[in-house]
């Protein structure tokens, strides 16, 4: 599983660094245990999350001043890039406010973040299996 350091490390393209800023924020264990739950809870598929982390990374490929927003707020920017994943490549009609609300996540802070990473990434949330499958190799190299 993905740590706080790992996943900074991805989203800033730079060698893992012993004290990151997120560690300051954030405990590794609540992210993988943020993670788990939302995996329990919403049944969600590998590809949901790394999509996630790929608008994520995206973001702060164009602009890394992004990268210090996106670690203040991790949990809420996977949850949101994640929504964002099943709103995308599902056509069912589902309940987001409830989602939220099950998952212990404010809805107005979900429509901020999804604005912001919609207009971050243009509105492209697109991408090829080999887009994916390459950014996934990306991340296995990373958590090596």
């Amino acid at each position: 599983m993905i740590n706080i350091e790992t996943f900074e490390s991805i989203l800033s393209n730079s060698p893992i660094k012993k004290k990151s800023l997120l560690s300051k924020i954030s405990n590794s264990d609540t992210l993988k245990s943020f993670i788990n739950n939302l995996y329990n809870k919403l049944d969600i598929p590998k590809e949901g999350f790394i999509c996630s982390l790929l608008y994520l990374y995206n973001i702060v490929k164009k602009d890394n001043n992004d990268l210090k927003v996106i670690l203040n707020d991790t949990k809420n920017f996977i949850f949101t890039g994640i929504i964002l994943y099943i709103k995308f490549s599902y056509d069912e009609k589902f309940d987001i406010k409830y989602i939220c609300n099950y998952c212990n996540i404010s809805y107005n802070k979900f429509l901020q973040l999804e604005t912001f990473i919609l207009n971050k990434l243009k509105w492209n949330i697109y991408y090829t299996d080999k887009e994916i499958n390459e950014f996934k190799m990306y991340l296995e190299h990373c958590m090596d």
